[in-house]
């Protein structure tokens, strides 16, 4: 069983990252897919609460507080997959869980549809990053080229 942060085979795609901000007809539309192949529950979407932890600019932790995150288990083709999400998100802490476990199985076509919608996805999501960074960098001042008037 791998950790709530996925990772498509050594790629560097952390799945969860971009499960947490696809649109929620994308996430349906996948978990129904996947569950179609088979995929059983064995914990079923449960929230609790997570100490969280950060480092403050002298590399001390220091607990920031809690957060609300849903965890999931679901088993397919005999392959066990978890994740956690932040936030009240059982649909994706189980589509979350679904992949990590496609990605373990040994269904190439089912991992190639699988690294096909996240691919898609993550294009989106790049997409409107960079059109919200490029809105953002209108509005940067460059103090030194202000003259005094």
């Amino acid at each position: 069983m791998q950790n709530a942060k996925l990772l498509i085979q050594n790629e560097g795609i952390d799945i969860n990252s971009i499960i947490q901000a696809t649109d929620e007809s994308a996430v349906k539309s996948l978990l129904g897919m996947l569950s179609e192949q088979y995929i059983s529950i064995i914990k079923p979407p449960q929230t609790g609460l997570l100490m969280m932890t950060v480092q403050d600019s002298f590399d001390t932790d220091f607990y920031l507080g809690e957060i609300l995150v849903t965890e999931a288990e679901v088993e397919c083709r005999g392959k066990t997959g978890y994740a956690m999400v932040m936030g009240d998100e059982p649909e994706r802490a189980l589509l979350a869980a679904s992949v990590d476990a496609v990605m373990q199985g040994d269904n190439e076509d089912l991992k190639k549809q699988t690294r096909g919608f996240v691919s898609e996805q993550m294009e989106k999501i790049n997409s409107i990053r960079e059109k919200e960074s490029a809105l953002i960098a209108k509005t940067k001042v460059s103090f030194e080229s202000m003259s005094k008037g």
